[in-house]
């Protein structure tokens, strides 16, 4: 039997995934199994599948009926797993060679039911982010595992018995759902900082920057049922709350710049007070986010869009550009920032002036 089953979703991948699955049978653990779910491509995906699964009697293929998502594709290796560790892989991205050998050794040494690895970030602008710090978060405090389900492996008993599955219908933070059930339910979480889960980022991906609605839609969803599982849950109030707030807080405030729509805006908000409603442990909650308070105990739409707003004024939505004016042509005296939706300008380095235009609330 394979020491670790990895499981790959694919979509129409043909351009790609041959790099993922080539950093899979390279793996210095050669005890694995490969499942690969093709989620009725419309491409040669599949021809690409079956042709290294001729090569490698590890891959196994999969191919859905009809296209039904990749939480979906990934229940569907679950299930199929025959080994005593699970791992998930994005046909886009791919991890290092040493990667499965890693996470599989500190699993047996610490009988963990989650071992999470590094993440390196990789843009096509060539620019390269680590998530150590993240990484020394979840070292210390499990619940911290909150981020995304590829850059670990899991205990499939584990997994099975807590009924741990990705939720069909959430097209986009279904991962987020996941992993919050894993790290409230499992009895220790390990990390690995020495080896590296590639994640390629695309712009143009369900994690772009502006958010359609179907996908601010899907966001609630999935906090929703992070609510409905925590509710369920027996532990203490300090843990529910910071279980629940990453993914509340994202709706209540940070995603009201993923989204220039005032009619979306006011979706999230009166979501978010909605949330707020049906939490177990609202005390614990209200401790955590004493700015933001007051709009939830008094159901305040009007006021938490406002303060929603400000975040955005003060995040500034993303930089757009930065310029300076020069003494000398050399000496930088004045910097501007601009923003989407702001300005900043500073003298010698100091801020002195901001300018915004707020969307303003229609009816407020």
């Amino acid at each position: 039997m394979p020491k670790v089953s990895i499981i790959v979703p694919c979509y129409n991948v043909e351009l790609y995934v041959a790099r993922c699955l080539d950093s899979l049978i390279a793996q210095t653990l050669s005890d694995i199994e490969i499942i690969c779910v093709d989620d009725k491509s419309t491409d040669s995906t599949l021809d690409v599948l079956n042709q290294y699964a001729e090569r490698d009697e590890r891959i196994k293929v999969i191919s859905l009926a009809e296209n039904s998502g990749v939480a979906v594709a990934r229940n569907v290796g679950i299930d199929a797993a025959c080994s005593k560790y699970i791992g998930f892989v994005d046909p886009d991205d791919y991890v290092d060679l040493d990667y499965y050998e890693k996470l599989l050794d500190c699993a047996q040494k610490t009988d963990s039911d989650v071992v999470v690895a590094n993440i390196k970030e990789l843009r096509l602008n060539g620019k390269v982010r680590l998530f150590t710090r993240w990484l020394e978060s979840v070292g210390k405090n499990k619940l911290e595992f909150n981020y995304t389900l590829w850059c670990a492996i899991y205990k499939t008993d584990f997994l099975r018995k807590n009924n741990i599955y990705n939720p069909v219908g959430v097209i986009t933070s279904q991962d987020t759902v996941f992993v919050i059930k894993c790290a409230v339910l499992a009895n220790n979480i390990s990390i690995v900082p020495d080896t590296y889960y590639n994640y390629i980022r695309v712009e143009n991906s369900l994690s772009s920057e502006y958010l359609s609605d179907i996908k601010l839609e899907s966001k609630v969803k999935a906090a929703d049922l992070i609510v409905d599982f925590l509710n369920e849950q027996d532990i203490a109030p300090e843990a529910y709350a910071q279980a629940v707030l990453p993914m509340f807080l994202f709706i209540a405030c940070y995603a009201f710049i993923r989204t220039t729509k005032r009619e979306s805006r006011m979706y999230l908000m009166t979501s978010a007070l909605d949330l707020y409603a049906k939490m177990k442990q609202k005390q614990a909650v209200l401790k955590r986010v004493p700015d933001i308070a007051p709009y939830l105990i008094c159901n305040d739409v009007a006021g938490l869009y406002k303060y929603a707003e400000e975040v955005d004024i003060y995040t500034g939505g993303g930089i757009e550009s930065v310029r300076y004016v020069k003494l000398f042509n050399w000496l930088p005296i004045v910097r501007i920032k601009r923003y989407r939706r702001y300005i900043k300008i500073s003298v010698f380095g100091i801020p002195v002036l901001g300018i915004h235009n707020p969307i303003k609330p229609k009816g407020f």
